[in-house]
């Protein structure tokens, strides 16, 4: 106690308008540090004013930290002066509506919300005798709380703890005059009313009281107007009338939706004196699949792999709005400067403006993004700008050179050859994400049934891809591979389709033309001639898949589709092993890929082409993982 009273004396000492500079100087710097609650205001305001730019939206979070620290100081001057001097610094705005309830000579309830003013309007309504009792729940901090109680019990305000129902019902049978705040979350016990476009789920007990008891009900709001301490007051008209042919439910609902309008109206005359910073729509209907139309920001670096990764994701937040964005620097100069500013802590637009090619700036056209989604080394660092630009959210696919994605992303998801860290910021993968779905599958089995001569045999799908950092595409091993293949498709009498990759070497792609090309049974697709990848419409067609083992994503798609998977061994560079070595031992080891080479491979092909195993269903478990962080990450 001792410190509040100190402080409110060094307040006092201060000029009003000095005090009130103070207060956004402390505000802003609240705002710029505190990046929870930032992150929270910038989404809700970005659902609230879709029609604002991002600068506009800024500048209200801003003052709505600043308001935070305002009302604080403001409490402690006007404690300091006389109810009746600060009465003269009111406009009143409905008075007539608060004659109208009195002469009913019934108790009235007042409802607010955190807007404006709203410890004042206490302190003012007790003055002027249309408020007696207040509702209020305890703060944090047990000082802080003697405080407050002090500052209203020296301005006879009589105050009830939430859930005090008993001291409620007392104050309506005795005439008393009660006010209450309910415009913060209600939870599940909450009704769900719509606010600033949404639905929120909205406290209904005191409501519930007030419609038992049978007293006019009256919005009430206290908003400052100007830094000379003036303030406009507004009383509005009876929420509880016409009512009366209503189930109580439905009077429930009718009343708070009318308060609920009032506040919303209000609010928009200034919205930076409102609790933006708090989760007031953090509780969904259980029948609502999204709480907003979120809006999510793909930032890649063109290579299929990484794409893909972002696209798997994506189709599970199906209904949300996307771009899709490859970004390129203007050279590897630009993109070092670009390294060196999130080195620094320069998370500056201006400089990514400057590092950016014409095609990427020209790309960023998505206004005011919640949701920044990116993929590779390249990506990562323009998402670090844009995050802090648009005060979005973050998550980063893979790890990202010198970058610490830990701490520089509100959600990093890697896989297991990636070494994540024990953090809550980290999903941890065995695989990766990637866009297989059991529809694409069916429509892309489909078109390329249509390019061939399909038989009802069984059919083995082969995805070649090419040398890699740490492996070779020999020619010998392929062309063996080549000959079992072809001799074991004959034996078991099933058809090949075969699909090379934009890294085959052109010499092994003519030797599988030379060894397969022209052979009954045989379907070749070659990179060059499909722009399209013909991958998803192999899986769909295939009983069973052999990829080479260079590419990890194309294993993963093909472990997705619920095909048997048989990864081929490709010869070793040097000493060091697969980046994703342990991985594939732990898939192996759990049953889901057989590791064989170029001749080895036979003994696990057979028996799946002898048996009239059905393919399983697609089973994109990283992917799923994936989707359900970030909507737990997203939840507002």
């Amino acid at each position: 106690m001792f410190f509040f009273h100190l402080l409110n004396f060094l307040i006092g000492l201060l000029p009003s308008p000095f005090t009130l500079l103070l207060g956004r100087f402390l505000g802003s710097l609240f705002y710029l540090l505190d990046k929870k609650h930032r992150q929270i205001a910038l989404l809700n305001l970005k659902a609230a004013f879709p029609e604002y730019h991002l600068p506009q939206i800024k500048r209200i979070a801003r003052q709505a930290f600043q308001h935070l620290v305002l009302l604080g100081l403001e409490t402690l001057i006007l404690s300091r002066k006389s109810t009746a001097k600060l009465r003269d610094q009111v406009l009143d705005q409905g008075f007539e509506n608060l004659e109208k309830a009195r002469n009913q000579g019934k108790a009235i309830l007042f409802l607010t919300g955190h807007v404006g003013h709203w410890e004042l309007l206490a302190r003012l309504g007790r003055w002027a005798g249309f408020l007696e009792s207040v509702i209020a729940r305890d703060v944090k901090g047990k000082m802080a709380q003697e405080w407050l109680h002090s500052i209203r019990s020296r301005h006879d305000v009589y105050v009830i703890s939430k859930g005090q129902i008993r001291h409620i019902v007392d104050a309506f049978e005795h005439g008393q005059t009660v006010g209450a705040l309910i415009d913060q979350d209600g939870g599940r016990r909450g009704s769900f009313v719509r606010f600033f476009g949404r639905l929120a789920s909205t406290p209904t007990g005191i409501i519930r009281l007030g419609l038992k008891s049978g007293v006019p009900i009256l919005p009430v709001f206290l908003r400052r107007t100007s830094d000379r301490l003036e303030y406009r007051l507004y009383i509005g008209k009876d929420i509880s009338l016409g009512l009366e042919n209503l189930t109580l439910q439905e009077k429930e609902k009718k009343a708070l939706e009318r308060f609920t309008q009032d506040l919303e109206k209000f609010i928009r005359e200034d919205p930076g004196q409102w609790l933006w910073p708090h989760r007031r729509w953090k509780t969904r209907p259980l029948n609502e699949a999204s709480a907003i139309r979120k809006k999510i920001l793909l930032l890649h670096d063109g290579k299929p792999g990484h794409f893909n990764q972002l696209l798997g994701i994506l189709k599970g937040l199906q209904d949300w709005e996307h771009q899709s964005v490859v970004i390129q620097y203007r050279s590897k100069f630009h993109r070092l400067i670009v390294y060196l500013s999130i080195l620094a802590r320069i998370l500056k637009m201006g400089i990514l403006k400057w590092a950016l090619s014409q095609n990427s700036l020209n790309a960023l056209s998505l206004r005011s993004p919640s949701l920044i989604l990116s993929c590779g080394s390249i990506a990562a660092p323009a998402a670090t700008i844009l995050k802090s630009y648009y005060g979005a959210k973050s998550v980063v696919i893979m790890r990202s050179g010198f970058l610490n994605v830990e701490k520089s992303f509100d959600l990093a998801i890697l896989p297991f050859h990636d070494h994540p860290s024990e953090n809550k910021r980290v999903l941890r993968l065995l695989g990766i994400p990637t866009p297989i779905t059991e529809k694409d599958l069916k429509e892309a089995a489909q078109t390329l049934s249509e390019r061939f001569t399909l038989t009802s045999q069984k059919k083995i799908g082969i995805l070649v891809g090419g040398n890699s950092k740490r492996q070779n595409m020999k020619m010998d091993q392929m062309k063996t591979f080549a000959l079992e293949l072809l001799k074991t498709s004959q034996k078991q009498n099933a058809e090949i389709l075969l699909a090379t990759s934009r890294r085959t070497p052109e010499g092994i792609g003519k030797m599988f033309k030379d060894i397969l090309g022209g052979k009954p049974g045989v379907h070749l697709l070659w990179a060059k001639e499909n722009p399209e990848s013909p991958i998803p419409g192999i899986l769909g067609l295939s009983d069973v898949v052999l990829v080479t083992e260079d590419s990890f994503s194309m294993l993963m798609e093909s472990l997705h589709s619920g095909r048997p998977v048989i990864s081929l061994r490709l010869s070793q560079k040097g000493f060091r092993p697969l980046k994703y070595e342990k991985t594939l031992e732990v898939m192996e080891k759990e049953g889901r890929i057989y590791r064989r080479d170029e001749t080895s491979f036979v003994n696990v092909l057979e028996p799946f082409l002898a048996n009239d195993r059905q393919p399983s269903k697609v089973n994109n478990v990283e992917t799923d993982q994936a989707v359900n962080a970030i909507l737990k990450l997203m939840e507002i």
